[in-house]
């Protein structure tokens, strides 16, 4: 065998030898990364489990009419509430391939502040998303608006609610719907967006994009 290809295979051969090494140092770390994170999930509060154990907030599933279909929600009450109180309340509108907990259940997590300060909160899933039996087909624009006005209503018409204090908060999508609403509906008392999807009112991709990247264009926080 000439001594280039004897060298040639040598070369081969090591190469074979450190991908080897490579996958296993990579598989020992991704199984370290793995067992490492179970006590994480595992370490996640009572109330994340079983809400309505939770002790600042009494959590309870609803059903919301919005006319050819059902709006999933979740409505929390401050744990203190009795038959004499009304809360100020805020409507909470999950983004785009979510549900009504949002990523990392920060809409829950929302929820229990809220009522650790008196507030009480109603998160819903659209048409198409979380506990909807609508299919994702359903998932557009005005669906969803009209899904925010249908929880909107039912929430300002609670008895233990303080209509003149509902406001709106929305996460990513859920903020383009929800400033949709608060620009028809007269009765919302506040809104807030939260990392949301709009510029300047603009909503389109390419129209949000080139703003981004314009300096035309200034960010409204």
């Amino acid at each position: 065998m000439p001594i280039a290809c004897l060298q040639q295979l040598i070369l081969q051969i090591e190469g074979v030898y450190m991908n080897a090494k490579k996958f296993r140092a990579f598989l020992f770390i991704a199984i370290i990364l793995f067992y490492a994170s179970i006590p994480l999930f595992a370490a996640e509060p009572a109330a994340f489990m079983s809400p309505s154990d939770d002790a600042l907030v009494q959590e309870t599933v609803v059903s919301i009419n919005a006319g050819d279909h059902e709006v999933p929600g979740i409505l929390a009450i401050p744990r203190n509430a009795n038959a004499s109180n009304t809360y100020p309340a805020v409507l909470m509108l999950h983004g785009a391939w979510s549900s009504k907990n949002e990523v990392g259940n920060m809409y829950l997590r929302l929820a229990r502040a809220l009522a650790a300060k008196g507030y009480a909160s109603l998160r819903i899933d659209f048409q198409g998303s979380g506990d909807s039996k609508q299919t994702y087909r359903d998932l557009t624009y005005g669906g969803s608006i009209r899904d925010a006005h249908a929880a909107f209503d039912w929430l300002i018409a609670r008895k233990e609610i303080d209509a003149s204090r509902v406001g709106v908060i929305g996460f990513s999508r859920g903020a383009f719907i929800g400033a949709s609403l608060v620009g028809t509906e007269p009765r919302v008392a506040a809104f807030a967006s939260w990392s949301g999807a709009l510029y300047n009112g603009i909503a389109d991709p390419e129209s949000l994009a080139l703003a981004l990247y314009s300096p035309r264009y200034r960010k409204i926080s």
